[in-house]
């Protein structure tokens, strides 16, 4: 069930760099964060947790240079109704597989990179960004990109998959993602599969893909398997090979 999906500017073989200096909307709405609010701290956490706040900042639970995979996966799991994700001075955010949670936005500072921690993701299966029976979540990041690293998995330690997504969405609710550099998965760049309840598919409802570079992805740069309400404006799916259907 696919409902009418609007995509514009689907070329091929563009720099990126090209892109953002040609539509300057990609990083217009860009925001930029106090680096004093950048450092841990657990007097913060402990306010999201009693409810006294309820906009939170990724790096009160611990930026690691190696692997922020705890920090981030606290954040969201804080309950936090929006949480911002800084630069951290032009370092990445190197994570293993993370999960959205429901009624959440989730904005990212323009400059910022979050990243597949290498060495990581030997699962075929494994996913950067995973959202399962979610509802109510945008994902906002002008000039902020999110990575893998698609030519780590044709070689052992990692098995043969095209299944390493860096977001898959199954079963959701009013989801946006917005502004996002997208690049190199194992597979597709987001993936709108079924959540399955009692043997019946369950779809993603109204999504929303808006001004986004989805580009270097050896499957799709979008698979929609599943989907009712899907609008994808805006949007360059560019540099699509590898796996078939490319």
């Amino acid at each position: 069930m696919l409902a009418l999906a609007l995509l514009s500017g689907c070329l091929t073989y563009y720099e990126v760099d090209t892109i953002y200096d040609e539509y300057p909307l990609f990083e217009a709405r860009g925001v930029t964060f106090s680096p004093s609010e950048s450092a841990p701290n657990p007097q913060a956490i402990q306010e999201v947790a009693s409810g006294a706040r309820t906009v939170a900042n990724a790096a009160w639970w611990g930026f690691d240079a190696f692997d922020s995979t705890s920090a981030l996966q606290q954040a969201f799991d804080s309950g936090a109704a929006v949480i911002h994700i800084p630069n951290m001075g032009g370092r990445p955010w190197n994570s293993r597989p993370l999960y959205l949670r429901s009624n959440q936005t989730i904005i990212i500072e323009r400059g910022t990179t979050i990243q597949a921690r290498r060495g990581a993701f030997q699962g075929g299966g494994d996913v950067l960004f995973t959202g399962n029976d979610i509802e109510n979540v945008v994902i906002q990041g002008y000039g902020a990109t999110m990575r893998m690293w698609r030519e780590d998995y044709y070689s052992p330690p990692y098995s043969n998959s095209e299944f390493r997504f860096l977001f898959s969405l199954r079963g959701t609710r009013n989801v946006t993602i917005e502004g996002l550099f997208l690049t190199g998965s194992g597979g597709d760049g987001i993936y709108l599969g079924s959540l399955f309840r009692e043997g019946s598919p369950y779809p993603n409802i109204d999504t929303h893909i808006k001004n986004m570079i989805i580009s270097y992805h050896p499957r799709q740069a979008i698979s929609v398997i599943n989907a009712e309400g899907l609008l994808i404006e805006g949007s360059w799916l560019i540099n699509t090979r590898g796996y078939f259907p490319y």
